[in-house]
């Protein structure tokens, strides 16, 4: 322990050209995120008992403020029209459908488990939720499966809130609100599609899906509040369950964008995924743990 906290000291006094330079002639890549790391390769203590996390991430369909922003060059202008919490577009929620059908049943069957239930985790911002009953449609197709699926919010990984009149990234007054107000989106989402395609999604497979909306105690308190990527990263292993390293959540554009920041810069090649689709779009992330920080990492 002392040889470890003495090699720790001299690392900090290292300059950053000393400290890449050290890195390179160890096969390493340096960056800032995971300096520590360094450590743990010479004392070959990798990530301890914690396993890499795979991290999937889906950013939400077009939403009505989208359409908006397209439309309207003034910033203030779009704001100004924004209504809080805005819904996602019908063209938005055949994306999500869309985007689901793309992932493999390999994948999905590795997300966690609640009550026998897979889960898929968003934002607390309904338009994450929407994308996220659209995206299990899509993947599951048949009415049973369908209703073992639930949605459980992290509000960490909302969109930041710009500036006082953003609207669009204000959560709703309480969980009970929001599950109102999705619950009543998705079913007209499904009643349209009922009239285009003949499924039958009935109300009592949609309220089966947003249960946990209304339930507290569900996520760690760490995860609460708002927007933030370094809470995220320190608490992700409280969101598994004990079967799985594998995690999928519907987010925002600034928020899987600052995950991707965070990502070694020789491995970003995740911004160059093949899963997108319009507004939507998958990444797919290596998290690894770094002991001495005591959180999980981007690697790549």
């Amino acid at each position: 322990m002392k040889n470890t906290l003495l090699l720790k000291k001299k690392l900090q006094l290292l300059t950053i050209k000393e400290l890449k330079l050290v890195y390179e002639n160890l096969g390493l890549v340096y960056h800032p995120q995971n300096k520590y790391t360094l450590i743990d390769h010479l004392y070959n203590k990798g990530g301890g008992s914690h396993n890499d996390i795979t991290l999937y991430l889906m950013r939400h369909a077009k939403s009505c403020a989208n359409i908006l922003k397209e439309r309207h060059g003034d910033i203030l202008n779009t704001y100004r029209n924004k209504e809080p919490d805005t819904a996602l577009t019908d063209s938005g929620f055949t994306q999500s459908i869309i985007q689901g059908s793309r992932i493999s049943s390999d994948i999905f069957d590795k997300f966690p488990k609640k009550d026998n239930k897979t889960i898929i985790y968003t934002s607390n911002l309904s338009r994450t939720i929407e994308t996220a009953a659209g995206a299990v449609y899509g993947h599951r197709k048949t009415r049973d499966e369908i209703s073992d699926t639930v949605v459980i919010p992290v509000p960490v990984i909302a969109e930041k809130r710009k500036f006082v009149k953003d609207l669009d990234n204000q959560p709703v007054s309480s969980s009970r609100c929001l599950y109102l107000i999705v619950k009543d989106r998705i079913q007209k989402f499904f009643r349209k599609l009922n009239n285009i395609e003949n499924i039958e999604i009935n109300d009592s497979e949609i309220e089966n899906f947003l249960q946990f909306i209304t339930k507290d105690g569900l996520i760690d308190n760490n995860l609460m509040g708002p927007s933030n990527v370094t809470k995220f990263l320190k608490n992700i292993h409280t969101l598994l369950d004990n079967q799985t390293d594998t995690l999928f959540a519907v987010s925002h554009h600034g928020f899987i964008k600052s995950i991707i920041k965070r990502c070694n810069p020789m491995n970003r090649g995740v911004y160059k995924n093949k899963l997108k689709v319009d507004n939507t779009e998958i990444v797919k992330c290596i998290l690894k743990y770094d002991s001495f920080a005591n959180t999980y990492y981007v690697h790549s």
